[in-house]
């Protein structure tokens, strides 16, 4: 987390007011529950049954936005952990090592996920503000298990092309301060990813708002390892924006 503050700082003090027009940084928690199922080098592991525990998922997002349409760059940082407890209904293989049933099992996912995404913004005058882009996005995970005599932990990692869509769409009486806001992350590629979400955005001073709603992020894969990791929940958020 302090690794990522440090870059989103960093990128906004090289800012230069002749390409940049404004910065736009947020501070998000997320009320995350993850569920599905991960598999390497031995058995299915279905996360339900892990007894993982909904968890405070801290992120930060860097919203540089450009003197004109066309050049605009978003830069977002979003790390999960859920862990639980919970004794095996049936014997488990990971990563080459056995856990026997009747084990109490110790378990912990370990999420981080890093964005760069350009894209372009365009405001219509009364209507709503649609933004929509091309980017990266690097999935970083690791799945840990333990017992009081075992452990072994599978890591895995993916980078991704993904398209992104955000629209803000002003609400009736409140235009000028209230925003119903609803943003997709997408990968177009063989491998699936989603994160999608809903919010109503209020803006309570000229250079702060506040955002809340719900957050559902999927992710799918094969290949050296499988995996199906869906986290979702309510999130709150408060961001500072100010002009050069």
């Amino acid at each position: 987390m302090k690794k990522a503050l440090i870059i989103c700082l960093a990128l906004a003090s090289l800012t230069q007011a002749k390409t940049f027009d404004s910065v736009e940084f947020q501070i998000e928690g997320w009320n995350a529950d993850s569920s599905g199922t991960f598999q390497r080098q031995g058995s299915v592991i279905d996360l339900d049954e892990r007894g993982l525990k909904r968890k405070f998922a801290p992120s930060i997002v860097l919203d540089l936005k450009g003197a004109s349409d066309y050049l605009n760059f978003k830069f977002g940082y979003t790390k999960i952990k859920n862990e639980g407890k919970k004794v095996l209904s049936s014997d488990m293989q990971l990563n080459g090592l056995n856990f026997d049933k009747g084990e109490l099992q110790k378990s912990k996912l370990d999420l981080k996920i890093y964005d760069a995404i350009y894209y372009i913004d365009k405001p219509q005058k009364n209507l709503a503000d649609f933004q929509y882009g091309l980017g990266l996005r690097y999935f970083d995970g690791s799945f840990l298990s333990q017992t009081c005599s075992r452990e072994t932990k599978a890591s895995f990692h993916k980078l991704i092309g993904v398209g992104y869509l955000r629209a803000e769409i002003p609400i009736p009486k409140w235009e000028k301060s209230v925003k119903w806001v609803n943003q997709a992350i997408i990968s177009p590629t063989d491998d699936f990813y989603a994160d999608l979400r809903t919010a109503i955005k209020v803006k309570v001073s000229k250079n702060i708002s506040i955002e809340s709603g719900y957050r559902y992020n999927r992710f799918e894969t094969s290949g050296s390892y499988n995996a199906d990791i869906k986290t979702k929940g309510l999130y709150a958020a408060i961001s500072y924006s100010f002009k050069f």
